[in-house]
């Protein structure tokens, strides 16, 4: 029968109403199993099944080719976008050390801004263990600004692709508050310190009694506690009603019917948590049949960014570009 009159009526993928037809693809596009299949595979061949973590598969190989460049005239404006986005990025580095250059040794940084065309934004104060207020700095970044004396500007610094002058307008010797200045938080940490502590020692006797053997419902009433169930939750997402706790969530998710509790009780920033395992409710086939076409679209596309990246830069060491069109017109 026609491979394809077969595929519209089984297929459960999402070329099923194309007959299957993925259209072309090269190397590295498909799942490693799959890939290799196809690929193994002559003109007009048809495979044995198939299993890759998708599901199960038979190919047939319709035609094939020699895997070519995509000729400029396909390209051309991508490769327009991405030159230019490079240029603007040159340019702004280059107007970056020019600024550094031609700044005088002792700088007002906001007046020499402005007389460039351009603003100064000021901080407020921070350590060098709090972010910049409105940059995405890392630490490195701090303590070299730290190192800085009063007036003193900075090299040019690239934040995530920005380019960045600094300059220390004020500073704020570390100092020892007086105990009456802080003596409110220093009260509200400690009892948070001491309850946490506390929580967590109940909770391991809960859990422990737990263990012995003794039921979760009549132990809850016991100790006066309220159990609370949350939603089905993935690995990926939040846990209802607790949040995003990566560790926890990797922990429930080797628990199961003979083994509910965790071997520990959990200590987040809100809370402290002792986790009994309820159920496992497998995916949402129909649901997963119709996404993981878009799944396979998303690491597609990523590999062929990544071919296409490695393309341009192939062409730019091989040939002689020059951008007609100043960027500040595109």
């Amino acid at each position: 029968k026609d491979f394809a009159e077969l595929a519209k009526k089984y297929s459960e993928g999402p070329t099923k109403d194309k007959g299957g037809d993925l259209g072309w693809f090269s190397r590295g596009q498909m799942v490693k199993p799959f890939e290799k299949a196809a690929f193994d595979l002559g003109k007009g061949e048809v495979s044995d099944l198939v299993r890759t973590r998708f599901g199960y598969h038979i190919i047939k190989v319709e035609d094939k080719r020699p895997r070519r460049n995509k000729p400029l005239e396909e390209v051309k404006e991508e490769i327009t976008k991405s030159l230019a986005k490079a240029r603007a990025a040159e340019l702004a580095h280059e107007r970056g050390l020019t600024l550094i250059d031609q700044m005088p040794y002792e700088v007002d940084l906001s007046k020499y801004a402005e007389e460039n065309g351009l603003k100064a934004i000021t901080t407020g104060p921070f350590s060098v263990n709090q972010s910049i207020p409105g940059i995405p700095a890392s630490r490195k970044v701090r303590e070299a600004l730290f190192s800085l004396e009063k007036g003193e500007t900075s090299d040019l610094v690239e934040i995530q692709g920005r380019f960045y002058i600094f300059q220390v307008v004020e500073e704020r010797p570390s100092y020892l508050p007086e105990l009456k200045e802080v003596e409110e938080e220093v009260k509200a940490r400690l009892i948070k310190e001491k309850a946490v502590q506390r929580a967590k020692e109940v909770a391991e006797e809960f859990l422990a009694m737990l263990k012995e053997g003794d039921k979760w419902t009549e132990l809850s009433k016991q100790y006066g506690l309220t159990p609370k169930s949350t939603d089905y939750f993935t690995r990926r997402g939040p846990i209802p009603m607790i949040g995003y706790e990566p560790d926890l969530q990797e922990a429930v998710f080797g628990l199961d019917e003979g083994n509910p509790y965790l071997d520990r009780v959990y200590v987040s920033s809100q809370a402290t948590y002792v986790v009994k395992w309820e159920g496992f409710k497998a995916i949402d086939q129909e649901k997963y049949q119709k996404e993981k076409g878009t799944y396979r679209f998303s690491l597609m596309s990523l590999k062929q960014r990544e071919f296409f990246k490695y393309w341009l830069e192939t062409l730019k060491q091989e040939a002689k570009i020059e951008i007609l069109t100043p960027v500040d017109e595109i």
